[in-house]
Parts: C-alpha cells; sequence; structure tokens
C-alpha cells in the first residue's frame, strides 16, 4: 500500500475492504492520523465512527475505548458546533458500546461504571425522554457486573417507565429481542415465545433479528416438548451461520440444541470448527458459553468411553496424541482450566462471584434435557 496515500484514497481503499476485517481497520487508523494533522473536523468524525465500529466487531472495545472517549468529547460537548445528525450517530453508537463492555474481564469496573454514568448524563442532555432507554442499559450493565439487586431495580423502573418513544430507543425487534432474552433466564418460556412471536413471524425484524431470536426459540419450544418447532427453529438459525467469525455464544446455543437431541456428530462439528479460536477470542463471555457446552458434549463423550476423538483442528497444540487424534478427557481438562480462569477474571473485576454462579447454572441448564 502507498504510505502517501491521501485521505479519500484512504477511505476508497476502507470501503473495498472486507466488512469490519483488521485491514479494513488499519486503513482507517491511517486516515484518522492524517485527518488530525490537516485538522479536518468533519472527516475525523467520519473515520473515527467506522474505525471504532470496526473494532467494536472485532470485539476489541478495550481498543476502541480512548477513540470512543475522544469522539463523545469532539461531539457531545455542550461548546461543541456538531448538528443533530452527527450527535445522534454517536449517541446511538454510545449505547451498543457501553452496554457490551462488561463481556471483556480486562476493561475494569470503575472504567464500565464511568463510562455508564457518562451515558446516563449524555441521553438525559439530549432528551429528558431518554430515561426509560437509560434505565434499560443501566439493567443490563448491573446485571453483567453481577450487581444484581441493583439490576433488579433498574428493571423494575424500565417496566413501570411510561414513556413511549424516544429517538434514541433501539429498534422494535431488538426491544422484543432483550425482553425474550430476559424472560428465557429467568425460565419464563412460554412467556419468551409469546413476546419472541413478532420476530418468529417476521412481522418485526432488522439487521440481527430474527438471527439472533432463532437458537433461544428452538431451546424453549424444545423444553415445551413442541419438537417439530424446535427443530424448525434450530435449522433456520444454521443458516445464518455464515463463517467461523460467528460469536461463541450462538454457536453454543445450538450446540446445547444437539446434546439435547443427542445430535454429538454436529455438537462435535462445532466444537471442531470454533474451539481454537475461542481461546484467542477476546469476548470472555461468550468464550465460556462456548466453553461450558464443550464441556459438556466431551462428557458426554467419556460417558459414552468414546476416550479418543479425531478432529481437525489447525493447530495441533491441545494435548493431541498424534496429529488430529485427542484424549477426551485432556481436553475436558483444558476446557476447565481455561473456564476457571476466565470465571475468576470476572469475579475478581466485578468482586462478587456472580459469574462463577452464572456458569454453574448453564452448566446444569446444559445438562439438564
Amino acid at each position: 500500500m502507498d504510505t502517501n496515500n491521501t485521505i479519500e484514497e484512504l477511505k476508497e481503499l476502507a470501503n473495498w475492504a472486507p466488512k469490519y476485517s483488521k485491514e479494513k481497520s488499519d486503513i482507517l487508523f491511517r486516515a484518522i492520523n492524517i485527518a488530525e494533522k490537516e485538522n479536518n473536523k468533519d472527516t475525523i468524525i467520519e473515520l473515527k465512527s467506522d474505525y471504532i465500529t470496526c473494532l467494536v466487531f472485532q470485539n476489541k472495545h478495550k481498543d476502541a475505548l480512548p477513540y470512543f472517549a475522544e469522539l463523545v468529547k469532539e461531539v457531545l460537548d455542550e461548546k461543541s458546533d456538531y448538528g443533530f445528525f452527527q450527535r445522534f450517530e454517536v449517541l446511538w453508537m454510545y449505547k451498543w458500546f457501553v452496554v457490551n463492555l462488561a463481556n471483556f474481564p480486562n476493561i475494569p469496573k470503575k472504567t464500565i461504571l464511568s463510562v455508564l454514568d457518562d451515558l446516563e448524563d449524555k441521553f438525559l442532555a439530549a432528551s429528558r425522554s431518554s430515561q426509560k432507554t437509560v434505565y434499560d442499559y443501566q439493567y443490563a450493565v448491573h446485571r453483567e457486573l453481577g450487581n444484581v439487586e441493583l439490576a433488579a431495580d433498574f428493571r423494575s423502573k424500565y417496566e413501570v417507565s411510561t414513556e413511549r418513544y424516544f429517538f434514541l430507543d433501539d429498534c422494535s425487534a431488538c426491544v422484543i429481542h432483550s425482553n425474550m432474552h430476559y424472560l428465557f433466564y429467568k425460565k419464563d418460556y412460554p412467556k419468551a415465545i409469546e413476546v419472541a412471536m413478532p420476530i418468529l413471524t417476521k412481522s418485526q425484524v432488522c439487521a440481527s433479528k430474527p438471527k439472533d431470536t432463532y437458537p433461544y426459540a428452538a431451546l424453549s419450544y424444545y423444553i415445551l416438548n413442541d419438537q417439530e418447532t424446535a427443530k424448525g427453529y434450530y435449522t433456520k438459525a444454521r443458516k445464518f451461520i455464515k463463517d467461523e467469525s460467528t460469536d461463541h455464544n450462538y454457536i453454543s446455543l445450538l450446540m446445547t440444541y444437539c446434546l439435547w437431541t443427542n445430535n454429538l456428530k454436529s455438537a462435535q462439528s462445532f466444537f471442531n470448527d470454533w474451539f481454537i479460536s475461542s481461546f484467542t477470542n477476546p469476548n470472555k463471555k461468550d468464550t465460556l458459553f462456548f466453553l461450558v457446552t464443550s464441556k459438556v458434549l466431551l462428557e458426554k463423550y467419556v460417558f459414552t468411553e468414546k476416550n479418543i476423538l479425531m478432529l481437525n483442528f489447525e493447530v495441533n497444540k491441545y494435548c493431541y496424541i498424534q496429529d488430529n487424534v485427542y484424549e477426551t478427557k485432556n481436553l475436558i481438562s483444558i476446557c476447565n482450566m481455561e473456564i476457571d480462569k476466565l470465571v475468576n477474571l470476572f469475579d475478581m473485576r466485578n468482586e462478587n462471584t456472580y459469574i462463577s454462579t452464572f456458569f454453574i447454572e448453564f452448566y446444569q441448564f446444559v445438562k439438564s434435557n
């Protein structure tokens, strides 16, 4: 790549680069440096927004934090001369950036809470009618930090709020999915299905829905003994797997369905394709979902005395006997070590045992059917 590219040339190269790829973010980083030297304010905002989006989709939230702080300060400051559209775009990014920070144990609790407080200030400054939206995000973040009572309080405030619409609300499909997800983990499966029905009938859809909703629908219907419908939603969910960039939590839900239906061949295929990448995935909450589900799969194999597995790992580094041949019990040990390490990181960061308790319960959930 020519090191003397102009901003416009770099923007064009970024447009042609694979979506959210490291190649794209590296090009945008170079363009930002040039724009800052030229003090091109509008271009800086555009480039930083695109750069942050790339980092977020690469699960590099910690790397994105300083750039996001700069963006918020530049655009949302009271003295800023940026217009409604730029402010709206940054506020919209702010909420989905904040809600995922707790999934990364290398981001300190103090930093997460500080960013959450700032989000509240910025949203309420934009409109007093944003309070319900703020409650929703306060609930989500405090839940992930293990502040159970505080999260429950924010959830109650969200549910009783009579505010109707705020221009920064999530789309209708995302709100429905969020409520379904909440009910699913409360084990109210009939209500979860009822709430999700507008998505499942495709009367409410968006870029990520119904994709994100299908695995939960499959598991909910299975628990409710509607095997045919459960299988249908599992089949639909599988069609959304494009490549190995699909997040590990999504895969763990599909693996859970396979385990419940004793389709170990498909479960092993998921394990084969996503196990290695789980160790380098920055989103450690997603990694935990996957590793716990993988542990249940491997334990099933030990129970049936299948002590050797043939796996096509790209890198033979995890207790292999010879190329592509692995001992099942050794793989379980690796899963256990990584699970213990990660839950300890979360619990130390959160200063409680919420995550370790949650994944003990999730392990029992996966094993239960």
